[in-house]
């Protein structure tokens, strides 16, 4: 990674991400309007434990929270020598929520970089914005309106505590967050071409900062049954171990109760995921490609 760490790579792409100025199609990109492109997201998994642990509790222990815990996720990310174990990935973002919005625009307001873009800038602009995320994503909701948003990244967390062992998690391990298409959509479905176009542009840099070893959580059943055969993806097949589950905020209310059970995940979800443990190099992926991919639960 010459001579950078993963965190210093990782502020190079974000800051890439939210400065794109694409004229993609089916996608909002406006940053007059503080609509960006969002969700890439770098923790580890000792702040992603904690912040499970904080629940649904009062404001006070949210905040000495982040007056603990979110200094030291930065010091850590900017000192390891790790690269990413576990990579999340969605289709693209869901729609803003008002409060984002005035953030990033007066962000990128500050920075002076809504109309003009400079690299120096851009990282700062995505520094900043990586901190809000950290802060506010991490957390149980607070009111109604956040609670579609936070469900995503809550119910998710859940999920990847409960397979740590599996996985191998360690408090020092790197989580990624990510997306296919980093814009929202302005409709329901996204075209082939935006979804090749983002995918060529950024997801070899985001592979780049991958452990030979990294697992892949994609989120959305149907999204990536779509995707599957695009050449990213098939690349990303024969590389990477890959769980496919459905979205965490997308299938009704019934989520937690198809992979939980009395607070644990379901013993046959964890018996499918023992494949994938023992399935380790990419020499191996390639000849046995099946193998790559557990959907959860399995197609019917």
């Amino acid at each position: 990674m010459n001579g950078r760490n993963v965190y210093q790579k990782f502020i190079d792409i974000g800051s890439k991400i939210i400065c794109c100025r694409e004229k993609c199609k089916d996608v909002i990109n406006y940053p007059l309007l503080g609509i960006i492109p969002r969700v890439f997201i770098m923790t580890t998994f000792e702040y992603l434990k904690k912040a499970i642990d904080i629940g649904e509790s009062n404001y006070d222990t949210y905040r000495k929270f982040i007056k603990e815990c979110y200094p030291k996720v930065i010091k850590d990310l900017k000192h390891t020598d790790k690269k990413v174990k576990v990579c999340i990935i969605g289709i693209n973002p869901g729609h803003i929520l008002p409060f984002e919005k005035e953030i990033y625009r007066d962000i990128l307001n500050k920075k002076g970089i809504i109309n003009q873009i400079d690299e120096k800038r851009c990282k700062e602009a995505f520094e900043e914005i990586h901190k809000i995320w950290l802060r506010t994503y991490f957390k149980s909701p607070s009111e109604e309106r956040e609670k579609q948003l936070l469900k995503y990244f809550i119910n998710t967390m859940l999920f990847v505590q409960e397979i740590s062992p599996i996985l191998e998690l360690k408090d020092d391990d790197i989580i990624l967050w990510a997306e296919v298409v980093y814009c929202e959509s302005k409709n329901k479905d996204l075209s082939n071409e935006t979804i090749k176009r983002c995918l060529n542009k950024y997801m070899e840099q985001v592979t780049s900062m991958f452990d030979a070893n990294a697992f892949i959580l994609f989120l959305g059943k149907t999204d990536f049954k779509k995707i599957e055969k695009i050449e990213n993806i098939k690349h990303l097949k024969e590389k990477y171990r890959i769980i496919v589950i459905y979205h965490p905020s997308g299938y009704k209310k019934n989520w937690m109760k198809t992979y939980f059970v009395e607070g644990k995940l379901r013993p046959k979800h964890q018996e499918a995921l023992e494949l994938l443990k023992y399935t380790k190099s990419s020499n191996h992926l390639k000849k046995d490609r099946k193998n790559s991919v557990i959907y959860l639960p399995p197609p019917k």
